[in-house]
């Protein structure tokens, strides 16, 4: 892949949180999901000839925007189109299923394909949230801790070499949590709920292994098997 996706979402700070190095360059889009004043930051950097469709549902509260990169270009507004096109109905097509297995029939929509590619679903609805697929590329997922400024970010990448980028200029800085790759799979991440979750956990594991024990957490919260459509008690 000559260029890759790199994602950053904020889940918990108080205070400013730096941008990570690799958004010091390049086309990024930035921006909030949340009322808090640190919460919520957003980062998006895709290669150039990534493509961006946006989706409209006010009907359910969804305000979208789809971004495709694709492992070499020339199919990216194809796969855009079709999965805004799938996104229209997929609720009511699948109704009172989680939206993680929508995601997986939505995924399913590009077999057709046979692309590899990633693509970041933007929800700036008032319930805001990332819904990550990737098909065929390894997609890097990272719980990213700021020993500096005490913030958590969750970051995700095609760059195999990401761990090693961030580390570059400040070694002692960060550290890292390495999550299951994401590929052939979606992720849901709804950003209020995680916030929500990671506050509880934080307040929940005080000791010096309190951050690791949040992670490991939030890895069975979020990597929830995408084939079941809904979960019984």
């Amino acid at each position: 892949m000559p260029d890759n996706t790199y994602g950053a979402l904020t889940i918990d700070a108080q205070s400013s949180t730096p941008v990570l190095p690799v958004y010091d360059s390049g086309c990024v889009a930035t921006g909030h999901h949340t009322n808090s004043r640190y919460k919520g930051q957003w980062a998006l950097k895709f290669p150039n000839h990534h493509r961006v469709v946006s989706v409209e549902l006010p009907q359910r509260d969804k305000h979208m925007q789809v971004s495709v990169a694709s492992r070499w270009g020339g199919v990216d507004q194809d796969i855009a189109d079709t999965l805004a096109h799938e996104l229209q109905d997929l609720d009511a097509k699948y109704e009172g299923s989680r939206w993680l297995y929508k995601l997986q029939r939505l995924l399913e929509t590009t077999s057709d394909y046979h692309a590899e590619y990633v693509a970041i679903v933007n929800n700036q609805s008032e319930h805001p949230s990332f819904s990550i697929l990737s098909q065929g590329l390894d997609l890097g997922f990272y719980g990213v801790y700021d020993t500096v400024n005490r913030s958590t970010q969750l970051a995700w990448s095609t760059d195999p070499d990401f761990v090693q980028i961030t580390r570059a200029q400040e070694p002692t800085r960060y550290l890292f949590h390495r999550y299951p790759t994401v590929k052939d799979r979606p992720l849901f991440i709804h950003t209020e709920n995680v916030c929500s979750k990671w506050y509880v956990w934080k307040q929940a594991f005080t000791n010096v292994d309190g951050v690791l024990k949040a992670f490991n957490v939030l890895e069975n919260f979020l990597f929830k098997n995408p084939e079941v459509a809904e979960f019984r008690r």
